[in-house]
């Protein structure tokens, strides 16, 4: 049995491949912006695009602004990515549940590259995995009882430290004056 202070294993592990997938998404990302933006517009833009941003300079401002966007998208996608690895795993039913909810989302790196696929969703879909096993649950079993301080009517309806033994007898009244 683990106490609040002791998190499982499998919570650790999924800490611990959120924490290296952020940084993956944000360094990628990164990288990816820095690439776009003196990438070659010819090889890079659409051909649609192209045409409507007409000269170099054109080209060149839609390549920073696509450069931009992947930028903050990957800033803001590994930000997420790290809060939810260390809310998901504290032991808080809700951050669980928006861990489970959010990071599938990584599925669409499969649309980018094989390496993005293999870099960003397998570890998150290992992290959301390792978030229900028995052990992680209990964990947020416990937490939950422990942050409401065994207040809640369910907890003290099966609380071991109330006397069960002398359910169902009648109380005897002392004779009276």
């Amino acid at each position: 049995m683990t106490t609040r202070d002791q998190r499982p294993r499998t919570l650790q592990a999924s800490r611990t491949l959120l924490t290296i997938t952020s940084g993956v998404i944000l360094g990628g990302g990164v990288a990816l912006g820095v690439a776009v933006r003196s990438a070659d517009a010819a090889t890079m833009l659409p051909t649609a695009l192209l045409r409507t941003a007409g000269n170099a300079r054109g080209q060149a401002e839609a390549l920073a602004t696509m450069s931009t966007t992947l930028m903050v998208m990957a800033v803001l996608g590994g930000t997420l990515c790290l809060l939810l690895a260390w809310r998901g795993t504290s032991g808080s039913p809700l951050g669980r549940g928006a861990a489970t909810a959010v990071l599938p989302l990584s599925l669409i790196a499969l649309a980018a590259s094989s390496w993005a696929a293999l870099l960003v969703t397998v570890p998150c879909l290992v992290a959301v995995a390792l978030l229900w096993t028995r052990s992680a649950s209990a964990y947020v079993r416990s937490h939950r009882a422990a942050a409401r301080g065994d207040r809640s009517p369910a907890h003290a309806m099966f609380n071991p430290r109330v006397p069960s033994s002398n359910l169902g007898q009648t109380i005897q009244q002392p004779p009276g004056p």
